[in-house]
């Protein structure tokens, strides 16, 4: 009880705490001002640079039929005594018949270390999904559509770097096979395909117009497309594939940025495997809305200039990217927060594991139930998930 009581007397906004945040964020911002007029320069040197390679937007001569896929999952997945699990809903739109097909799989995630963050594996079997959805689009006849677009990048940035792990390996391996059949079968169909990036991370532009690397990393690409670009404008930085100082440009940039002596040799492993990888362009828009960030796509057989007016013409005010992309991330997530599939997932386990007589696991030490959250915390939040689920079910 004690104990308890020297807790509650702890003032939470304790004044040398305060002191001590705001000294380190006046180091922080002294730091800023001392580099703001150098990279004010430098944008203004960027701006001159493409200048004439920014372009206003106009009407889009043609309209497309699209194919759009995406995915939504839970960040953090059933941590259990049985293992970790995860529900991912995936699926792919139809633009603009509003036509769609989603699918739920249950993914038990294999932590390689223990400081791994499960979310990131998720995220790599859900990119992996995400792409057998996008051939899937390719091979049914009764989808007609000109442009795939995925939610993302593509072809995904993880194919360029070797993991020292064997089953990470095993996986980009995965990713590399499914991101060479969809380039194979969309040049045999004659369909663009397209990675929408909404969260900018890159410092292309920067690395292209030959910035020193200090400056390359605050100059990032969201900061200089904000910067030089008005609403309904937009540039295109050029392909993966030219040439930088004898260096294709995408493989330089990552090469200069991890320091890795091995891109250039996966690159042209990767460009034997799927030559059509430097053929992807690089291209950056702003919508015409005030509140909107920069839109990045990666685009591969499209006419860019036509698309992104495209882009630009289905973009509403809010939330302000294209239709296609609102639709099937609406699609994911509504349904899967309307289902709650990992509720029902774990109340699935439950019910399948208990039908069997498999639920608990005897020991000398008494029973322990496989379906228990490993975090302690967590087991009055599945009880209340697991009421409400009952609530639903009556």
């Amino acid at each position: 009880m004690e104990a308890y009581e020297k807790l509650e007397e702890i003032d939470l906004l304790d004044t040398d705490l305060i002191y001590k945040l705001e000294k380190e964020v006046e180091k922080l911002v002294e730091e800023l001002q001392s580099e703001s007029y150098q990279v004010l320069v430098h944008l203004r040197n960027i701006l001159t640079t493409i200048r004439g390679n920014i372009r206003k937007y106009s009407e889009p001569m043609d309209n497309y039929s699209i194919a759009a896929v995406d995915s939504s999952y839970d960040p953090l997945p059933l941590d259990l005594f049985m293992g970790t699990l995860c529900a991912i809903v995936y699926g792919y739109v139809h633009y603009p018949s509003g036509e769609y097909k989603l699918s739920t799989t249950i993914l038990p995630v294999r932590q390689l270390t223990e400081k791994e963050e499960p979310s990131r594996l998720v995220g790599l079997h859900a990119d992996l999904l995400e792409l057998k959805t996008m051939y899937r689009c390719l091979e049914q006849p009764d989808i007609h559509f000109d442009i795939l677009v995925r939610d993302g990048d593509f072809p995904p940035t993880e194919i360029l770097f070797k993991p020292y792990h064997e089953t990470r390996e095993a996986f980009r391996r995965r990713l590399i096979e499914a991101t060479r059949k969809i380039f194979d079968r969309a040049s045999k169909l004659d369909v663009g395909v397209v990675g929408v990036v909404k969260r900018i991370r890159t410092s292309l532009i920067a690395f292209k117009t030959n910035m020193e690397e200090k400056l390359t990393i605050r100059l990032n690409d969201l900061l200089v497309a904000s910067s030089v670009l008005g609403e309904g404008e937009y540039f295109v930085l050029g392909r993966y594939g030219d040439l930088i100082e004898d260096e294709p440009l995408f493989p330089a940039y990552l090469k200069k940025r991890t320091d890795s002596r091995t891109i250039m040799r996966t690159w042209n492993e990767l460009v034997e495997l799927i030559p059509q990888i430097e053929d992807v362009v690089i291209a950056y828009y702003k919508p015409r809305s005030k509140i909107a960030n920069p839109i990045k796509l990666l685009c591969w057989n499209v006419d860019i200039d036509n698309f992104i007016r495209f882009c630009i013409a289905h973009t509403p005010q809010y939330p302000p990217y294209p239709d296609f992309l609102n639709l099937i991330d609406k699609i994911c997530l509504e349904y899967s927060r309307s289902l709650r599939v990992s509720d029902l997932m774990w109340y699935a386990l439950a019910n399948v594991l208990e039908r069997r007589g498999l639920r608990y696991l005897d020991t000398p030490k008494g029973k322990v139930d496989l379906l228990r959250p490993s975090s302690v915390q967590k087991l009055e939040s599945i009880a209340m998930k697991l009421a409400s689920i009952m609530k639903v079910l009556k």
